[in-house]
């Protein structure tokens, strides 16, 4: 059984591998608008579509890569996680990036594979002025008020049967009304935000981009690169003395205080491990383990980056003028309002891709302050906790879980699965010495679990008060670092923002939706909060209907 639970992730992998060779991705780029100042959010929706099957969403890929890339390198990154060709998020621009136009990429781990491959094909030019510093890039030209005022904004053309229509105005907020008059559903992104006089860079639109995606041939795979398939797959290397001698034992990673965030897998003959993940969500802690190391503790795991890092050419100029410094000071200022004071009040979370690990199943739970509080974790287990013991093996302790098969003696390493804040704990005799006043409470998930290779009898959880592993000491083997998971998919509807009239509210973009689906004939109706200063406002509508088809509508108040 062990043998045949080990191949699981190898056979998936080459499964995927062998799909691939069918998949022609690409992926387009709607954002909230082109023009930004340094510190601001971009906020992006994702179109996938398979190429190769008449232009229809692909459901082969599960994350997008996105880059903002400068003629030096790339500048900031974001990962988009996708469910059926769509996604959304947002990059953060870095507050010391300098003046000057940038190229928006995306793409996907299977675009990797493909020889040739051109990244900058769908990008999209972006603007953006650095309001705390004069630093600024090359294709930045300073020209007069005058010549600037003869620079024309791009104007998306229109395309599809969305219209958008105003139907009140009470105060502050403005309620539109987005209608499908064509028979097919369509998936959309609607944005709504100020249209001051900064002149926003040309770029095509997804007209274009279908155009350029029905022309695509042939196309020749090399098969290097592992799809992301299930969600985001993590490729480590053993490193340390010896790596190699690690074939067969098991690789962890997991995400603290994320209790499904847990994968195992195998090391390979090389000393490689692939994690097939469903997708670690928001900027976090990584934890890697590696079981069994028989006392070694230089060997640990190291990752690579899924990111090609492309460096862009042929940007276009950005002309900028004196006149720009009031609108530039407005939104500097807005920027800096919202990272302080609303930033959190202003998101409503769209649906995820699930982990499905645990949410199948209550735990039995124990919340320690409801019982007399004991100095030793041994007395925990023994006086209130039921369907958990210590076992001992080779004078050392490890957790079984009881109510699996009180009478079926375990071995530590296939028995019951230990974590600490959602984080496996290999050495069970560290829990036995664990500190129990810093527990708040046991979770006991009394059930056989498949993790990857790894067979768990039953699951045990310890959370701290802090949810930190408080006072945990790793042993060297076992590494944290900083790591980059897919956005959190949000809508920036900013609907809260009406309960605060305190709030000095300057914000450039006033509404984002990334993910809008309309049946035919059908409608979206939703109420956008407008800033405390008056102005013309521009509403977007982007996206494609149900065949294939580009919409794209533009409404002013």
């Amino acid at each position: 059984m062990k043998k045949i639970i080990m191949t699981i992730t190898s056979v998936l992998v080459a499964v995927a591998m062998s799909a691939a060779e069918h998949v022609v991705e690409r992926t387009y780029l709607s954002t909230d608008k082109s023009c930004y100042v340094a510190g601001d959010n971009i906020w992006i929706s994702a179109f996938c579509i398979d190429a190769s099957d008449g232009g229809n969403f692909s459901a082969f890929s599960s994350i997008a890569y996105v880059e903002l890339c400068s003629e030096s390198g790339v500048e900031a990154t974001c990962k988009l996680a996708l469910i059926d060709g769509r996604g959304s998020g947002a990059l953060v621009i870095p507050r010391a990036i300098p003046t000057g136009n940038y190229k928006l990429i995306a793409y996907t781990a299977q675009n990797r594979n493909e020889v040739g491959y051109d990244f900058f094909e769908s990008a999209k030019t972006v603007s953006i002025f650095n309001t705390f510093s004069s630093a600024r890039s090359s294709n930045v030209e300073l020209v007069t008020d005058g010549d600037y005022a003869a620079v024309e904004s791009h104007v998306p053309e229109n395309s599809g049967d969305m219209s958008v229509v105003m139907e009140s105005r009470r105060g502050r907020t403005a309620r539109l009304r987005v209608r499908n008059g064509g028979s097919k559903a369509a998936t959309l992104s609607v944005s709504v935000y100020h249209e001051d006089g900064i002149a926003a860079p040309s770029n095509h639109g997804v007209s274009d981009f279908l155009a350029k995606t029905s022309k695509v041939g042939n196309v020749d795979f090399q098969n290097n690169v592992i799809p992301d398939f299930e969600g985001e797959v993590i490729v480590g290397h053993c490193v340390g003395e010896n790596a190699r001698t690690y074939y067969g034992n098991n690789a962890v990673v997991s995400n603290p205080g994320d209790l499904c965030g847990i994968y195992y897998s195998a090391i390979d003959e090389n000393g490689d491990v692939t994690f097939v993940t469903n997708n670690f969500y928001g900027d976090n802690i990584l934890v890697s383990q590696i079981e069994n190391l028989g006392g070694v503790e230089g060997a640990h795991l190291e990752f690579d980056s899924p990111f090609v890092d492309n460096r862009a050419s042929d940007i276009a100029t950005l002309r900028v003028s004196p006149m720009l410094e009031k609108d530039l000071s407005l939104r500097g200022a807005a920027m800096q309002i919202e990272k302080l004071f609303a930033s959190d009040t202003l998101y409503d979370k769209l649906p995820q891709r699930p982990n499905l690990l645990l949410s199948a199943e209550q735990p039995r739970r124990y919340v320690l302050e409801d019982y007399t509080r004991f100095p030793l974790m041994s007395e925990v287990f023994v006086e209130f906790v039921n369907g958990i013991r210590f076992r001992t093996d080779a004078k050392k302790h490890y957790v079984h879980v009881t109510l699996l098969d009180s009478s079926k003696p375990a071995d530590n390493a296939h028995g019951s699965l230990v974590l600490l804040d959602g984080t496996p704990v290999l050495d069970h005799q560290k829990i036995y010495e664990y500190d129990p006043l810093l527990v708040e409470r046991i979770d006991i998930y009394p059930s056989t679990y498949f993790v990857g290779p790894r067979c768990c009898n039953g699951i045990v959880n310890l959370v701290t008060y802090k949810r930190d592993m408080t006072g945990f000491v790793f042993p060297e083997s076992v590494r944290a670092i900083d790591f980059q998971g897919a956005c959190w998919p949000v809508a920036y509807t900013c609907r809260n923002i009406a309960s605060d009239p305190n709030y000095p509210d300057y914000r450039s973009t006033v509404y984002w939706h990334p993910l809008v689906d309309i049946e035919g004939g059908g409608s979206f109706v939703f109420d956008c909060q407008l800033p405390s200063y008056e102005g013309n406002f521009k509403v977007v509508v982007e996206g494609l209907s149900e065949d294939g088809k580009p919409i794209c509508e533009t409404f002013s108040f």
